[in-house]
């Protein structure tokens, strides 16, 4: 099982963290001339007469779009808060009040300093498993899996876990002090656990000792004297820190039928373009979904510079090239 959820995946690592990846492109903005402004968040997105007029923040700053609004929140984010349903055609507002985050996708994370990297038990027979990208534990038929995605729609705790996961330090040392290791495993979860997703908050402490002693009966030494400091991170935690990841949503919003490819967000609104005269969506709600790919956003961008007449300024790949690129 492990081998048929691994294979075809080609993972990648941001170096020095992803936040480290979000702070090269805000400098990369900035040597560009793009003027970008850090604040808590944006607080409505203005409509005048049918156009997306700029960007009220939090703190009462107002900002005009000279020619676009771009928002990468959700769809349900930006339209029924943002913009507001009073600004929406009433068809319009109940597809996006349709729009579904997924119950299977929500993780609870186990996160770990260390004084030393996991050294897992098939190390000595398969060597290679030191140097692997990803690691995966718990899980050893294809019925475990149905299992778990039966608990996870159903808002339980799985009853076997089962968790997937990395040594980030091994493969870029700077995420870690001189001889020291940093790994972490995620493990899918129910965001409304038991009906409730503050039920998060009563058993986390307990969740998280338990994926720690299955990680254990892998990797051996991964012993009170060898944690440094450890971290969780429940389904309810990600949506607390992410307003974009509703219900813990890593892939901002269900992938399925109608929610997938030609018909993401939704049927018959791929295409960036929003029914606001002036307004894209660009982010993870958007094809090809979530995880750090840039993709939606450079989807948006190639629409946007053609909406306003801009020849783009980078060299778009052929399909042929990017099939090249996965293999």
């Amino acid at each position: 099982m492990p081998a048929m959820i691994a294979w075809g995946v080609n993972p990648q690592l941001c170096r020095g963290t992803s936040h480290a990846l979000g702070d090269n492109l805000a400098h990369m903005l900035s040597h560009n001339g793009v003027d970008y402004i850090e604040a808590d968040g944006a607080e409505r997105i203005l409509v005048e007469k049918g156009r997306a007029a700029g960007v009220v923040l939090e703190d009462g700053t107002v900002i005009r779009a000279r020619s676009f609004v771009a928002s990468n929140v959700n769809p349900v984010e930006t339209f029924l808060r943002l913009v507001g349903s009073e600004n929406l055609d009433p068809a319009f507002a109940r597809q996006v009040g349709n729009f579904r985050f997924s119950k299977t996708t929500p993780i609870f994370a186990v996160n770990l300093a260390l004084n030393e990297r996991p050294k897992y038990i098939t190390e000595e027979k398969h060597p290679e498993v030191i140097g692997s990208f990803m690691h995966i534990v718990g899980l050893e038929s294809y019925q475990d899996l149905r299992d778990l995605f039966e608990d996870c729609r159903n808002g339980q705790l799985p009853r076997k876990p089962f968790m997937n996961g990395a040594t980030p330090s091994f493969h870029d040392p700077t995420q870690a002090p001189p001889g020291k290791a940093t790994a972490f495993m995620w493990q899918l979860a129910p965001y409304n656990l038991r009906g409730n997703p503050l039920n998060w908050d009563k058993v986390r402490d307990e969740w998280f000792e338990k994926q720690l002693g299955v990680w254990r009966r892998y990797a051996p030494n991964l012993t009170e004297d060898n944690i440094l400091s450890k971290d969780s991170g429940t389904p309810l935690d990600i949506e607390r820190h992410d307003r974009n990841m509703y219900c813990g949503d890593w892939m901002v919003g269900e992938y399925s039928g109608d929610q997938a490819l030609e018909n993401r967000p939704f049927p018959g609104w791929s295409q960036h373009r929003m029914p606001i005269d002036g307004l894209y969506l660009c982010g993870s709600s958007c094809h090809p979904g979530g995880n750090i790919t840039g993709a939606p956003g450079y989807n948006a961008a190639r629409i946007i510079a053609e909406d306003l007449g801009m020849d783009p300024w980078w060299k778009p790949l052929k399909f042929e090239e990017h099939l090249a690129r996965l293999r």
